[in-house]
């Protein structure tokens, strides 16, 4: 199997937990049950609101629980699948019949690659590792790049602002833009930062999807960007990506160091979300 196969399996495996992740608990749970590993709790382990408050730059922001992502399982049995399962995660196992795990999830209904073993996807880039004792250790991102994605309905003013100052205080090094934002904003933003000798990265994207696949491919895991006016686009961009923070419609500069760190609770981890209206961060300053 290639390098670029392997890439492609783990790439719609986490694009399975995300929609996973979406998904209404008492579906998780029937999915659970159907596995044979029923589960009865009051509380759904995704979407919890762990925090929140609004910043004095009049941005809010919001700490929930998240998915994982592609969880590897060391000496897995159904019980700990059924667990990545509710967490709306994807998986990779080893120490078990494959036979069993196949029609587990034949049964549950779930597509063929949201758990795979070991053996089919080699040297997998995993999100965690659940060690056997307890303990889910999160990997670290491959990626460098911060980007900003600017959605076809993004304020242009807002726009300029926010790509300059995100590049002034080296918050984003990449700019994603949609191919049907204006042309002529999109280049200001290219002129304004030649100009202020910020090196930077552009790319094109046709739609959300592709933006979401293009960052989370080059993604360090600690600030996404997403500028636009348009719910739908946004709740797409918050459920695609991955990262420690995202930050809709404000400057990524305005993120505190202490929001990076992310714990983990019950096969899920936490995510900072933030929802401002074009604010960004005076050059000089910190945020709060």
């Amino acid at each position: 199997m290639t390098e670029d196969e392997i890439a492609g399996i783990i790439a719609g495996m986490r694009t399975l937990s995300r929609q996973l992740g979406q998904a209404e608990l008492n579906r998780r749970l029937d999915a659970c049950g159907r596995f044979g590993q029923a589960r009865s709790i009051a509380e759904d382990p995704l979407g919890r609101v762990l925090g929140g408050h609004r910043d004095k730059y009049g941005v809010d922001w919001v700490r929930r629980s998240v998915p994982i992502g592609v969880v590897a399982l060391a000496d897995a049995d159904s019980d700990r699948i059924a667990d990545t399962i509710l967490g709306g995660n994807a998986c990779v196992w080893s120490g078990m019949d494959d036979t069993e795990v196949r029609e587990g999830i034949s049964r549950a209904g779930f597509p063929d690659d949201l758990v795979r073993s070991f053996d089919e996807v080699p040297q997998v880039e995993i999100d965690a590792l659940w060690r056997g004792d307890g303990d889910i250790v999160l990997a670290e991102r491959t990626g460098g790049s911060r980007h900003v994605y600017v959605d076809a309905d993004a304020n242009e003013h807002h726009v300029a602002y926010v790509c300059v100052n995100a590049a002034s205080h080296h918050s984003a090094d990449t700019f994603v833009f949609h191919t049907d934002f204006s042309k002529s904003a999109a280049t200001d933003v290219r002129n304004a930062l030649e100009t202020l000798g910020e090196t930077a990265t552009f790319v094109t994207v046709a739609n959300v999807v592709e933006a979401a696949e293009t960052i989370d491919a080059r993604s360090s895991g600690e600030v996404e960007t997403v500028m636009t006016t348009n719910l739908v686009a946004l709740r797409e961009f918050f459920g695609r990506v991955d990262a420690a923070v995202v930050i809709a419609n404000a400057s990524p500069a305005l993120v505190e160091d202490k929001f990076l760190t992310r714990s983990v609770r019950d096969f899920t981890r936490s995510r900072w979300e933030g929802f401002g209206d074009g604010q960004t961060l005076p050059l000089g300053q910190l945020p709060l």
